[in-house]
């Protein structure tokens, strides 16, 4: 151990969960929304997705910290479900910008540098939205 502390390894940090939560039952059914976001029925993909963004018009630290959660820990491997989400994320912040916490906006600037870094080739479907 350093005079700073111990060192956190990467595996630690991604692990660590961002998700700021209210402590209702929201959490957890924003959570399956989230997971459950990428249906492979259109209109179900549809209900979800405005559900999560009518949550999200109401609590959107939640929504958009859950989905950074999503995206940094369960997102590889499903660009589709990743490029559905970053596009929720600009539709909330593009509704409440400037009523997020400097933290989540610090979360949100990470994830997106991270996802537009994450490939040598550039894919604008994907990442141009973390842009």
């Amino acid at each position: 151990m350093s005079f700073f502390g111990k060192k956190t390894t990467k595996a630690q940090a991604v692990s660590k969960s961002v998700v700021m939560t209210t402590g209702g039952k929201v959490d957890d059914i924003v959570s399956a929304l989230i997971e459950n976001a990428n249906d492979s029925n259109k209109e179900v993909k549809s209900k979800i997705t405005e559900s999560l963004k009518d949550i999200g018009r109401k609590q959107p630290e939640l929504v958009l910290s859950s989905c950074i959660q999503f995206i940094k820990t369960q997102g590889k491997g499903k660009r589709e479900h990743v490029v559905l989400l970053l596009h929720l994320v600009i539709q909330l912040l593009e509704f409440d910008l400037y009523n997020i916490s400097e933290q989540l906006a610090i979360h949100i600037i990470q994830m997106a540098l991270g996802e537009m870094t994450k490939e040598k080739n550039v894919e604008p479907e994907w990442q141009g939205p973390a842009a």
